[in-house]
C-alpha cells in the first residue's frame, strides 16, 4: 500500500510539476482597444469607442471650414493620457476634391514619428484614387511600435499643400506597450574636433548626427554608429550652421534610445561665389551630401514647381537647374527676378542642379516694378507676369511718351527703348515715306505699310494706343499675334 501511494504522490507531484512548468509558459496578449475622435468644431472633437483613462484631446485648425483645409492650413489633434500604450493603427476619414487635394500626415510621440505620409496628392499617396465621397485612409504604422513615454503628446497633423484635402475623423487602435526603460541621453562636449560623452548605463552604442535645426529630431545626416568607444573625430565640415548630437541605443529590447544631445553648434558660414557657367562646367559635382555650398545668381528663367522650389535660372547664355529652394523670408520670387541662392551640385539625369537651396536675396527688375514718370500716355504696355508666384490680377504696366525721346521735328524713327521694351519702325513696302515725329501735338505718324514692332523678355497682355485725330478709327491695323478693337491690342498668350 505504501508502494502505491508513493507511485500515487509521484504522479500527483509529476502532473502538478507539468502544470506549474506550463502555467510558467502561458502568455496573456493585450487585446487591441480601438478609439475614434470624430470633429465636431474648429476647437472640439467628439470621442467614441474605448480610449485610456485620463486621457484628453485638444483638437484646432487654421481653415475657417470645419473639416476642410485648403492650400496652407492645416488641423492638429493632440491626445495626452497614452503613457505605457503603443499605437498600431491609424485610419482617417477623408475625402479630396474630384481631381486635386495634396498634402502632409505625420503622428509622433515626443521626438519619435509614429507614422507620417510625405508631401503627396491624395491619389498618389494617401488612397490610390481622388475620392469626393469620405474614404479610410490607413497610413502605415512605422515598426516596431512605439511605446509613449512618461509626459509624451500623441501629435497628429495634416497639412494640405495644394486644394483640398477633407478630413471628419481620427480613429486609433493601440494596445498595451512591453514595459521599456528609455535610455538616459549622453552628456556629449566637444574639444577640438573630438566628440566626447559618459558612459549611459544599458547603452550597446551611440549614433552621431548631424542636424539642420536645434529641434529637429530627424538628423539631416547621420555619420556613424559607435561601439566600445567614448568619443569620435568629426572630420565633417559642411558649411553652414549645423548641429552635432549624440543619441544613447541598447540592443537590449527592455530599453529604448535616448533623446538626442546636444554636443556641438557649428557655425562655418564662408561660401565661396561661382557663376552659372563655373557651376556647369568646372566644379566636381559632390558626393556626399552637404559637403560644399555655392552662392550663385543669376535671372529667374522658369519656375517649374513652386510647391518643390523647382526653377531655372540663366546668365543669359547658361541656365541652372534649381530644386528644392527653401524661401523663409517675406520676398516672393517673380521670373526675370535676380536671385542670389545658395546649394551644392549633384547630377539629375546628366545635367547639374543646385540642390538642398536656399534663397538668400533678390535684385528687383525694372521690369516689374515700372517707372512713373510719365504724366500722359501716347503708349501703354501692360504686362501680365506668367509665374504661379504672381497672382493673376497682378499686372504692372509701363506708359512711353515720344516726345520724351529727344527726336527733332520730322525725324525717321527707326528704334526706341524703354526700361523693358523695345519699339522697332519698318517702312515695309512704304520706303519714300517711314515713320516720322512731329512736334505738333508731339507724336509719331505712320503711314500706309509701315511697321511697328514691340519686343519685349515679359510676356506682354494688352497694347493700348493714344491717337491724335480720328482717321485711324477708319482703318485697322493688321496685328501679328494678337487681336485689335478700338486702339486696343489683346495679345495672345504667352507672347
Amino acid at each position: 500500500m505504501n508502494s502505491i501511494l508513493k507511485k500515487s504522490l509521484s504522479c500527483i507531484m509529476v502532473f502538478c510539476l507539468m502544470f506549474l512548468c506550463l502555467g510558467l509558459s502561458v502568455k496573456v496578449n493585450a487585446t487591441p482597444s480601438t478609439v475614434t475622435y470624430t470633429i465636431s468644431s474648429k476647437t472640439e472633437v467628439t470621442v467614441s469607442g474605448t480610449a485610456p483613462i485620463n486621457s484628453s484631446a485638444i483638437y484646432s485648425t487654421t481653415y475657417t471650414k470645419v473639416n476642410q483645409l485648403t492650400k496652407d492650413n492645416s488641423m492638429t489633434l493632440t491626445l495626452t493620457g497614452f503613457e505605457g500604450y503603443m499605437v498600431t493603427g491609424i485610419t482617417l476619414s477623408m475625402k479630396s476634391n474630384t481631381s486635386s487635394g495634396k498634402g502632409t500626415f505625420s503622428a509622433t510621440a515626443g521626438s519619435n514619428v509614429i507614422s507620417e505620409i510625405s508631401e503627396s496628392t491624395f491619389k498618389a499617396g494617401w488612397y490610390g484614387s481622388y475620392s469626393t465621397e469620405y474614404v479610410n485612409v490607413s497610413p502605415a504604422v512605422n515598426q516596431p511600435y512605439y511605446g509613449i513615454q512618461n509626459g509624451e503628446s500623441i501629435v497628429i497633423k495634416i497639412a494640405a499643400t495644394a486644394n483640398s484635402l477633407y478630413c471628419q475623423s481620427f480613429t486609433l487602435q493601440y494596445e498595451e506597450a512591453p514595459k521599456t526603460i528609455k535610455l538616459d541621453a549622453p552628456d556629449a562636449t566637444f574639444e577640438g574636433n573630438t566628440i566626447k560623452w559618459k558612459d549611459v548605463d544599458n547603452a550597446s552604442s551611440y549614433s552621431i548626427g548631424i542636424f539642420n535645426d536645434e529641434n529637429s529630431v530627424t538628423p539631416y545626416e547621420s555619420i556613424i554608429s559607435v561601439e566600445d568607444s567614448n568619443e569620435y573625430i568629426l572630420n565633417y565640415t559642411p558649411q553652414g550652421t549645423y548641429y552635432v548630437k549624440v543619441q544613447a541605443n541598447s540592443n537590449d529590447s527592455s530599453y529604448t534610445s535616448s533623446n538626442w544631445s546636444l554636443a556641438k553648434i557649428i557655425e562655418n558660414n564662408v561660401y565661396d561665389t561661382k557663376t552659372i557657367a563655373e557651376l556647369k562646367n568646372d566644379i566636381e559635382l559632390d558626393s556626399t551630401k552637404g559637403k560644399t555650398y555655392y552662392e550663385v545668381s543669376g535671372r529667374v528663367y522658369s519656375i517649374e514647381d513652386e510647391v518643390k522650389g523647382q526653377m531655372h535660372i540663366t546668365d543669359g547664355e547658361n541656365e541652372l537647374n534649381i530644386y528644392g529652394l527653401t524661401n523663409s523670408t517675406e520676398e516672393k520670387i517673380y521670373i526675370d527676378d535676380i536671385i542670389t541662392v545658395r546649394g551644392y551640385v549633384i547630377d539629375y539625369y546628366g545635367e547639374k542642379q543646385l540642390s538642398g537651396s536656399y534663397f538668400i536675396s533678390k535684385e528687383y527688375n525694372p521690369c516689374i516694378e515700372f517707372s512713373n514718370l510719365y504724366t500722359k500716355a501716347s503708349l501703354n504696355v501692360n504686362y501680365n507676369k506668367n509665374t504661379i508666384y504672381r497672382d493673376e490680377l497682378e499686372i504692372e504696366s509701363i506708359e512711353h511718351i515720344f516726345a520724351n525721346d529727344g527726336l527733332t521735328n520730322e525725324q525717321s524713327v527707326t528704334s526706341l527703348s524703354d526700361e523693358c521694351i523695345i519699339f522697332e519702325f519698318d517702312p515695309g513696302t512704304n520706303i519714300q515715306n517711314p515713320s516720322k515725329y512731329y512736334d505738333e501735338n508731339n507724336v509719331v505718324r505712320f503711314y500706309k505699310n509701315n511697321i511697328l514692332t514691340i519686343k519685349s523678355d515679359e510676356f506682354i497682355k494688352t497694347i493700348s494706343f493714344e491717337f491724335v485725330g480720328n482717321s485711324y478709327s477708319l482703318i485697322s491695323p493688321i496685328v501679328v499675334g494678337g487681336s485689335y478693337n478700338n486702339a486696343l491690342i489683346e495679345v495672345a498668350d504667352n507672347t
